[in-house]
């Protein structure tokens, strides 16, 4: 959703024609990471504000927008597979329409106009102007754009993008190819987002960009990430602000520091090392040291005590043998984080890591992943007992009321990716609750409400 949307848009050589639809229900399916899920917010509200109908039954829908993820071969696979299967969705009635936006065809325009004939409209990252000229309905500016998003998340929780692209260049990364260089929103704009969220039930920030350590550093005049969560912090409404996707060889001693001084802030970093081994980290083209990454752990623990840290982590890479893989089990066992992803090496076309040698065989990262999986279990099994008994302070998202239970989340815990807090009672959505701990069951926690003395 910006200038370059506009400027890459020429790369789709096929005229994506205007489409002709007697009815206005269009049903979106989003695929990849809260990135592209703020895109399809963004789309989502322009449709609704031009009396488009948003509909979850592809029986009720006469278009289907496909907002695709191509940022490892799993991700492309899926999303050719979502094509192929809306294309049998749309030749079962001559009438509907098929729309595909998003990362894979701003990795593939050529390939797939060529090969996918099928669909009506192929469109590049945010093109949200595209789309609706497509379906000959008006778009807002940029920052309306923002403004009117339709939230796919509960109601109190927002993501809030700060920035978009990458320009960091590691080497297994296909991202600066897909959404390009790092591109800072202005404050200004961040912050009207922000009130605008707030003012509509949002209690919960969470900052995103394909990476949030560099914000600023590219605007003028510049700005950065602490000045900008310090402002947010002093929005009216808001109890929750919680930092996603911070680039370790760029998280400094004073970043640090600032964190802890930041008003609403959850004390929770995501943190995503991608290895231990010096080796591979140099292999990866990252900039961090495993004496490096302890420093910064160990300072992070220190100004902020109670810190939820996350972090994800790549096995196989070229250049991994028993030895490097050795070194990154030793170090995640005395790190001990409190969340961790694991991923296998995907090789990917342009990026540098594609036409290395010494990756060891896929079945050999499967294993290695399986391992750190399992011992990830472990961890997070000891870590989680040790919490029973302990009072803690949810956020509840959700309620099933045929099971009568509330599913909440505690400053520790990011949605979709981290574990939750199951309540047997039925709780209000939004609201926030004091809880004790009673038992936990894998990376989730079980607990009841706070009895509170009779006054």
């Amino acid at each position: 959703i910006d200038d370059r949307s506009s400027e890459s848009a020429g790369r789709i050589q096929r005229e994506n024609r205007k489409l002709t639809i007697n009815k206005k229900n269009i049903a979106l399916l989003t695929l990849g990471c809260s990135k592209n899920q703020v895109d399809s917010e963004i789309l989502l509200g322009q449709l609704n504000g031009n009396q488009f109908r948003h509909v979850r039954n592809l029986n009720q829908a006469d278009v289907l927008i496909i907002n695709t993820c191509s940022f490892i071969q799993d991700a492309i696979r899926e999303s050719v597979d979502e094509i192929l299967a809306g294309i049998r969705w749309k030749q079962s009635k001559p009438d509907r329409k098929l729309l595909v936006v998003g990362c894979l065809p701003s990795r593939y325009p050529d390939e797939l106009t060529e090969e996918l004939p099928e669909v009506d409209g192929i469109f590049n990252i945010g093109d949200v102007s595209g789309i609706m000229k497509a379906l000959e309905s008006p778009s807002g500016s940029t920052n309306e754009l923002f403004l009117n998003r339709k939230l796919l998340s509960p109601p109190h929780t927002a993501y809030l993008r700060i920035s978009d692209g990458c320009s960091q260049a590691c080497r297994f990364c296909t991202i600066p190819r897909i959404r390009g260089p790092y591109r800072s929103r202005k404050p200004d704009d961040i912050l009207r987002e922000a009130k605008h969220l707030t003012a509509n039930g949002v209690v919960e920030l969470i900052i995103i960009g394909q990476e949030t350590t560099s914000y600023g550093k590219d605007l003028s005049p510049s700005s950065d990430l602490l000045s900008l969560l310090h402002t947010l912090s002093r929005i009216d409404g808001i109890r929750w602000i919680r930092l996603m996707y911070s680039h370790p060889p760029l998280l400094t001693d004073h970043i640090i520091r600032g964190l802890a001084e930041i008003d609403h802030l959850c004390p929770y970093l995501d943190f995503p090392i991608e290895h231990a081994s010096e080796r591979v980290l140099q292999d990866m083209g990252r900039k961090s040291t495993n004496d490096r990454l302890l420093h910064q752990i160990n300072l992070l623990r220190k100004v902020i005590p109670d810190i939820t840290l996350r972090t994800s982590i790549i096995v196989g890479h070229p250049g991994e043998g028993e030895d490097e893989f050795a070194e990154l089990v030793s170090f995640l066992d005395d790190i001990r984080f409190d969340h961790l992803g694991v991923f296998t090496f995907s090789p990917e076309e342009g990026t540098t890591s594609y036409n290395m040698s010494g990756a060891p065989p896929p079945e050999v990262a499967q294993d290695r992943r399986d391992h750190l999986m399992m011992l990830s279990e472990d961890w997070a099994e000891e870590r989680n007992q040790s919490r029973i008994g302990q009072t803690e302070l949810v956020l509840v998202d959700e309620v099933n009321h045929r099971q009568n239970t509330s599913i909440a989340r505690t400053q520790g815990n990011a949605p979709e990716i981290d574990g939750t807090v199951i309540l047997n009672q039925i709780l209000q959505p939004g609201k926030f609750e004091t809880v004790v701990i009673t038992a936990c069951q894998g990376h989730d926690l079980i607990a009841r409400m706070k009895k509170t003395r009779a006054a």
